[in-house]
């Protein structure tokens, strides 16, 4: 018994026409970087720093540009105290460092992919 499939390519390739990759990529990673930052936003002082300006809490961006499937979510440091979040991040010679980002991100890390997950599903109507 022999089955054959007629049309597969011909559907896949009308599926790829149809659905613009970057209208449903794009959207999905702004939407987790969002959430990224949001709780970064929400964690910087809860790892060991004091809150004197309120600065750092909002110097969190996200890059507009999406390259290659990858958003950049990180501090921003011109003009505000936000510039010391990276040696706090990663210590000194001389200060230990008191990691913020990389326990947020790793506690957000399922949660982030959810997200996506449920933005793809949307964007698909699926």
């Amino acid at each position: 018994m022999n089955i054959e499939f007629s049309g597969l390519q011909e559907l896949q390739r009308e599926i790829e026409r149809s659905l613009n990759p970057e209208s449903i990529i794009n959207p999905t990673l702004t939407k987790g970087a969002e959430h990224l930052r949001d709780k970064l936003e929400e964690s910087v002082y809860r790892f060991g720093l004091r809150k004197r300006t309120g600065k750092s809490e909002k110097s969190m961006v996200i890059d507009e540009k999406i390259v290659d499937g990858t958003i950049t979510i990180g501090v921003s440091n011109q003009a505000n105290d936000a510039f010391y979040l990276y040696f706090h991040e990663w210590g000194t010679s001389k200060m230990r460092s008191r990691p913020w980002m990389r326990p947020t991100f790793e506690n957000e890390m399922n949660r982030i992919i959810e997200i996506m997950k449920d933005e793809v599903r949307a964007r698909m109507h699926l």
